[in-house]
């Protein structure tokens, strides 16, 4: 949990038996975690998304798992100045 990367989005390829084991494993901390927040904002719904990001890459380092990255295209448009407001409120609470 104190790394510097981070895979986004929650996209991911892998084997059946890997994916099996990772939502073995995040579901329930998600279930626990979720009973403790507001889940009718939507834009508050989200942090679940957010929550399984960084957990997943803890779960990467549990199981010394090869990585390979591959880019991504984004095929709509990115408003940067919204975005970065908005990780900042997460950040920061503003």
């Amino acid at each position: 949990m104190n790394g510097r990367s981070l895979h986004i989005l929650n996209m991911f390829v892998m084997s059946r038996k890997s994916l099996c084991a990772y939502c073995e494993w995040l579901f329930p901390i998600i279930d626990e975690f979720a009973g403790h927040f507001d889940k009718t904002d939507p834009y508050k719904a989200r942090l679940f998304g957010f929550v399984a990001e960084r957990l997943f890459n803890v779960w990467l380092v549990g199981q010394e798992l090869s990585v390979a990255e591959a880019p991504v295209v984004m095929l709509e448009p990115v408003n940067w100045f919204k975005k970065g407001g908005n990780f900042l409120r997460r950040k920061f609470g503003l």
